[in-house]
């Protein structure tokens, strides 16, 4: 399937895939590469945060997997802002992608095919707003696939 985005998720209280191992997963994970035959890093927030600055430099996204800690209930949807650029930028941006609704405790993934091309950066954040970056408290966990 090439030139496609992919995106899928499901709500926090389904179960998840299971029967891989950690050991099958890690070595799946090895194994990928971007289009031009370089091995893929994983990147991890390790923790809820408001954002991650994923590279600095030019890079391709692959992959990002988000959850939204938020209680169900207000503030309720946070949104996943995605920015072409080497920081985070300051509350009021718009992001240079359409933003990504994420319920309250749920979790979202996003798969680009054949990867997301980023000329200055790869950040990430998360919003309390869709069009307009308003960084929301550290809520999210943020990990994925990025060259």
């Amino acid at each position: 399937m090439s030139g496609s985005t992919i995106i899928y998720g499901h709500n926090a209280a389904q179960a998840p895939v299971a029967g891989l191992s950690e050991a099958v997963v890690t070595t799946f994970n090895a194994l990928l590469v971007d289009p031009s035959g370089r091995p893929l890093s994983r990147f991890n927030s390790a923790g809820d945060a408001t954002s991650i600055v994923v590279k600095a430099s030019e890079g391709l996204l692959d992959q990002i997997l988000v959850f939204n800690a938020n209680p169900i209930g207000p503030p309720g949807d946070l949104f996943l802002h995605i920015f072409d650029l080497a920081a985070l930028p300051a509350n009021g941006t718009v992001p240079d992608f359409t933003s990504v609704p994420i319920r309250p405790q749920g979790s979202q993934g996003i798969s680009f095919d054949p990867g997301l091309p980023m000329a200055t950066g790869i950040v990430l954040a998360a919003s309390t707003t869709r069009t307009t970056l308003t960084l929301a408290g550290a809520v999210m966990w943020f990990a994925g696939r990025f060259n």
